[in-house]
């Protein structure tokens, strides 16, 4: 998601499944270098796939939220309302 600044604040709850494949896409990012140092294919596989389960289980758990913000706006007040709404 690209970063713009917003004419108005507004939180949106992100679905679990999308909130499961940006967590994943997320810290697959930090990991990349570190696998593509690694010789070995089968535990970077491995740690790929226990990567996603856990970005899964999150997104099970935590709700996840879209801010857009104005650079003058109160966003926090949206994400209060949106996290009140969410638990």
């Amino acid at each position: 998601m690209p970063y713009n600044i917003a004419k108005v604040d507004r939180v949106t709850l992100i679905k679990k499944s999308q909130a499961a494949v940006l967590t994943f896409e997320s810290s697959a990012e930090i990991m990349r270098r570190y696998w593509s140092l690694s010789s070995r294919e089968d535990l970077a596989t491995e740690q790929r796939l226990k990567l996603f389960n856990n970005a899964v289980e999150m997104s099970k758990r935590i709700p996840a939220f879209q801010l857009e913000a104005r650079l003058d706006g109160k966003f926090w007040e949206e994400m209060g309302k949106a996290i009140n709404l969410s638990v």
